[in-house]
């Protein structure tokens, strides 16, 4: 590899080439093409490397898209692969080629920028058959992901996207299995987080699924121009794959493909233009992501129905403000507040791209219907997250053990009735002729303090105003409390 350039791209995949075993087990299809896009952040960057040159099928050409602009020209380097036949071998194997390209990928707006700009680049001499896009932070959790992406695709030929099941970086909860639209949204119906358990591996057809780590059909890419970047990293995916669908293509989820995804932006520990942050000092992009939420629901709309939708999203931003800072979410208010407003500024960039939503609109909504989610499955997705999130951090109870708080706390409830009642009755006794009085229609009055003939209505302004009128105008002083008794 020549010294220019990036060095630490260089010494990432000097390591992921050097951990490669030796092995004849491996094989090169040469119709793909990897994009490994990477930003300043190259802390997940060594083990992507490492799981996509360890795969039992090895992409002909790995282009690794440094959109942090220190690479100045392409860079090429190549590994020999010499594939081995399962049984007996009756000829020698002939040698295949794995060709790595680093690119630069300098101003990249997006993850999908950043591919268009790397393909660009790249200048490849034959055109794939298909890509394989991954961000540097979504790692293959095992070495057959490809392998079955492909075997995915060769059981489904009219598929244009072949979406993986995403997890988090240790592979053991979920993030989302495929995602179905519904309410000018996408639905993944998987509670993010929850443990995977394989439960929705008999999944398929979807209407969306994330591109980190999908396999794209390189003539649907280039027929759909690509990649939208207005939507940005956060809602490219779904939008691509909805224009996909929309032109009759097929989307199609491989549970049995594993993607680990740190997600590192999504989840703070990454800033808006790719530097690393710590844990403990993550951001908050809760601006970006519902920004581009809300560009995916205008282009999903019909132009001439804009303005009644910004009106009613104006108005339901003051109830969606005041409900987040019942929930203590002040920044989560103040998006939705401004987004009403960003909706006005985004008008030119969400025309061009509803120009692309229509120009794709080949198949009709109504037949499409398998790919939507109904209201009843929205409402019961939400359900289950509502419940995972308020469980996050408790001690989970078996039905035998919630019974036994249940009758415990109705036997101290009911103790505790009793000794007020007990204890009423003997004040009621101690106190008779007091409480006589109150029987036959007398009033209560004090010995000790002395008489008023203030009226109910000066003795509450009395007991709640923080001003005294005792000197001149009056000084604030703190409420008598006990005019608060004697008024209740």
């Amino acid at each position: 590899m020549s010294p220019t350039g990036n060095s630490d791209i260089h010494e990432a995949l000097a390591d992921a080439m050097s951990s490669r075993p030796y092995t004849h087990r491996q094989d090169v299809d040469t119709g793909i093409t990897a994009v490994i896009t990477v930003e300043e952040d190259m802390r997940f960057l060594r083990s992507t490397l490492r799981s996509v040159l360890t795969q039992n099928v090895l992409p002909g050409v790995v282009i690794i898209a440094d959109a942090t602009g220190r690479t100045s020209s392409r860079i090429t380097t190549s590994f020999e692969v010499i594939p081995s036949p399962s049984g007996p071998v009756m000829e020698v194997p002939q040698s295949k080629h794995v060709t790595i390209h680093i690119v630069s990928a300098k101003g990249a707006r997006s993850f999908g920028d950043a591919v268009s700009r790397a393909l660009d680049r790249a200048d490849l001499d034959d055109a794939p058959r298909a890509l394989w896009l991954l961000h540097d932070d979504s790692r293959p959790s095992d070495d057959s992901c490809l392998e079955r992406l492909l075997e995915a695709w060769r059981n489904t030929p009219g598929a244009s996207v072949l979406g993986c099941k995403q997890c988090d970086w240790e592979g053991s909860h979920l993030h989302d299995v495929g995602m179905y639209a519904g309410h000018h949204a996408v639905h993944s119906l998987v509670v993010d987080g929850e443990p995977d358990q394989e439960q929705y591996d008999g999944r398929q057809d979807v209407f969306a699924v994330s591109l980190a780590g999908a396999l794209v059909s390189m003539s649907q890419f280039t027929r759909l121009r690509g990649i939208n970047a207005w939507l940005t990293t956060y809602s490219e995916s779904v939008d691509f794959c909805r224009r996909v669908c929309l032109s009759g293509g097929r989307v199609v989820v491989v549970p049995q493909a594993e993607i680990s995804h740190r997600r590192a932006r999504y989840e703070g520990i990454r800033t808006r233009g790719g530097e690393p942050l710590k844990d403990d000092h993550t951001v908050n992009h809760a601006m970006t992501v519902h920004r581009s939420q809300q560009r995916y629901l205008y282009t999903d709309l019909a132009m001439s129905s804009w303005f009644i939708v910004w009106l009613w999203r104006l108005l339901r931003s003051f109830g969606m403000a005041i409900s987040m800072m019942f929930g203590k979410k002040p920044y989560e208010a103040w998006v939705q507040l401004c987004l009403p407003w960003l909706a006005l500024a985004d008008i030119a960039g969400n025309m061009k791209s509803r120009s692309l939503v229509a120009r794709q609109s080949k198949v009709a909504a109504s037949s499409l219907h398998v790919l939507f989610a109904d209201s009843q499955q929205i409402k019961q997705f939400h359900d289950r997250r509502d419940a995972f999130q308020s469980q996050q951090g408790r001690v989970l109870l078996s039905p035998l053990e919630r019974a036994h708080l249940r009758t415990r706390t109705i036997y101290r409830w009911s103790a505790a009735v009793v000794m007020a009642l007990v204890c009423f009755a003997a004040i009621a006794v101690m106190y008779w002729p007091v409480f006589r009085s109150i029987f036959s229609g007398g009033s209560l009055y004090s010995d000790v303090l002395l008489s008023t003939g203030a009226s109910f209505t000066q003795l509450v302004q009395s007991a709640t105003t923080p001003w005294v009128f005792g000197s001149g105008t009056g000084i604030p002083a703190p409420p008598t409390p006990w005019l608060l008794v004697l008024m209740l």
